[in-house]
């Protein structure tokens, strides 16, 4: 009977070993990413202010969602705002 589990070069792996997960490339993170709309002083400024979400949300041109998500630190979570 076959052992459970993945098999790589003769070794045995126990499904869901974070062995396979070890050759992942990093997202890029932040102003990095191409895609990136806000550069860390602009999470900055948004981590700081007390404006209402839908007038940062216009001026920086991103939506309400996205500022909301920024003070709730679930993106852009690298940047602190420093004191």
């Amino acid at each position: 009977m076959a052992s459970k589990g993945r098999t790589k070069k003769g070794k045995s792996y126990p499904i869901g070993d974070a062995h396979w997960a070890k050759g992942r490339r990093k997202e890029v993170q932040g102003s990095n990413n191409g895609n990136s709309k806000l550069e860390e002083a602009d999470v900055i400024e948004i981590l700081r202010s007390s404006e209402k979400n839908v007038r940062l949300a216009e001026r920086f041109g991103v939506s309400q969602t996205i500022i909301s998500m920024i003070k709730k630190r679930k993106v852009w979570a690298h940047v602190s705002p420093s004191v």
